[in-house]
């Protein structure tokens, strides 16, 4: 492991063979600084040895805790061939904990096995996330996302902090839990993300249960004081189960705010015979889940019951709106048309000098 040192204006085109903790530039880094960097490196699990698995990959480093990367990118494919187990990669960083990552960019095709990240795959306690960006597409099983794959394993007292940045990646996932900006975040930690889009199509081809859990924006949103507020989602979402959503599949006592969904959702039967689709969440696990101020476009389709215009099953909306054909959603929420939904007066309670901008008569609001 690599602890205390600077890295400053470093380059990598190697051929990286390993089956832990292995990056472009560094493979294990702690307490340190990567700046200025680029890695076009490739990857390749070590075939050498007994080991068909791999764990911790990512375009700059395999893991890292307690650092920070800055101004960096890599660009060209992580791709693993399906015989290979490969968990835990990132088109930046594969595991990263306690760590601060600002102004990265990926380019390219990430072909892996389960918690995979455009930017990071695993996101662990504290983090902090700015102005990160990718491209290119994900192909991988189970939860996947368009910057992160997933966020865990934080205590009451960690944080998560993300903003300004997006992901125009589309995903293919032969699982669940999948997101065109976040897999899957279920941690005890407070988690805000804000200012921030994703407009990636989701297609995941199965569901554990019947929950298939995808969204737009986020698969899984779950426990913790979790927020995302002022992002939105564009991309369609496809999934054989429930828990599906234009922006959100699956919620659990969190927070949307100020957000909305342009993307189809559609899905199929989850648990309990209910679809749990909807245009902005597919399911609320809790009735506690909060939306405000979000819209969608979308039309949701489900085999089964509870298909919503905003929400499909459960989660109470206030002022919430949607446009499609659907002819229901939760309470607090309105359909209108396509016309009223471009105008400011519809949308009693949003911010159209601070947060919301719209054209009236010809656009629907936007962040």
């Amino acid at each position: 492991a690599t602890s205390g040192v600077t890295i400053t204006g470093s380059s990598s085109s190697a051929k990286i063979i390993g089956f832990e903790r292995f990056g472009g530039i560094v493979g294990d880094f702690y307490t340190s600084t990567i700046l200025n960097s680029t890695s076009t490196a490739t990857f390749e699990v070590n075939s050498s040895s007994s080991n068909t698995s791999a764990n911790y990959v990512g375009g700059i480093a395999g893991a890292i805790g307690s650092a920070t990367i800055q101004n960096s990118a890599h660009t060209g494919n992580i791709i693993f061939p399906t015989n290979k187990t490969v968990n835990y990669v990132g088109g930046i960083v594969g595991h990263s904990a306690n760590s601060t990552l600002t102004s990265l960019n990926f380019s390219g095709i990430i072909n892996a096995s389960d918690v995979v990240g455009g930017i990071a795959g695993y996101l662990y306690d504290n983090g902090t996330i700015n102005n990160v960006s990718s491209t290119g597409s994900i192909q991988a099983r189970s939860v996947v996302g368009g910057v992160l794959g997933a966020i865990g394993d934080g205590q009451y007292w960690s944080w998560v902090t993300i903003s300004g940045s997006n992901s125009t990646m589309p995903i293919t996932a032969s699982g669940t839990t999948v997101g065109g900006f976040v897999g899957q975040s279920n941690t005890r930690a407070t988690v805000n993300i804000s200012l921030s889009y994703s407009t990636g199509n989701v297609v995941v081809q199965a569901g554990y249960g019947g929950m298939s859990s995808a969204g737009g924006f986020v698969g899984s949103f779950v426990l913790g004081a979790q927020k995302i507020y002022k992002s939105y989602a564009t991309g369609n979402v496809s999934a054989p189960g429930g828990g599906v959503g234009g922006f959100v599949g699956y919620a659990w006592s969190t927070t949307f705010e100020d957000c909305y969904a342009t993307g189809n959702a559609a899905g199929g039967t989850g648990p309990y015979g209910t679809a749990g689709v909807g245009g902005f969440m597919g399911y609320d696990e809790s009735f506690g889940t909060v939306v405000n101020r979000v819209y969608s476009t979308g039309v949701a389709t489900g085999s089964g019951s509870y298909v919503g215009g905003v929400v499909g099953y459960r989660g109470v909306g206030t002022s919430c709106y949607w446009s499609s054909a659907n002819t229901s959603s939760s309470a607090g929420c309105t359909q209108k048309t396509p016309t009223e939904m471009k105008l400011k007066s519809t949308f009693t309670g949003w911010d159209f000098t601070n947060t919301w901008k719209i054209t009236e008569g010809t656009t629907y609001p936007y962040l």
